[in-house]
């Protein structure tokens, strides 16, 4: 039976279509990491798997103003060669360290501080 070149041709832009969803997506966000008392600027890499890794400013020519720009951010990651050609990179915006504002820890509310009266009041 001889196969039909419109199957093939068919078949064959079907996989080249689909290609780019295969990319693999790679989340970049700002990250700021404490080490002791010091907080060290850099970017958080989180791939598909879950695996978050820690740029930190000064590594291989990170720079903080490469660290606040989206594009450079991006591009200066891809240049690492620590992903393959064609992934994509995201979640900047709207991301910290990795997690979606909406998913950032929520702050610990002040415990009521009692001033120089006895009384209560909320810390500022």
């Amino acid at each position: 039976m001889a196969r039909s070149p419109i199957l093939f041709a068919a078949l064959a832009a079907a996989i080249l279509s689909a290609a780019p969803a295969l990319a693999q997506s790679v989340g970049v966000s700002r990250c700021d990491r404490q080490e002791g008392a010091v907080f060290q600027p850099g970017l958080m890499t989180v791939d598909a798997a879950g695996t978050r890794v820690f740029h930190p400013v000064g590594e291989n020519g990170l720079t903080e103003s490469i660290v606040f720009n989206r594009d450079e951010a991006f591009a200066w990651v891809a240049g690492q060669g620590l992903f393959p050609a064609g992934t994509v990179f995201g979640d900047y915006d709207g991301y910290i360290c990795g997690l979606p504002c909406e998913e950032c820890a929520p702050e610990e509310e002040a415990e009521p501080q009692e001033n120089h009266n006895g009384t209560t009041e909320d810390a500022d």
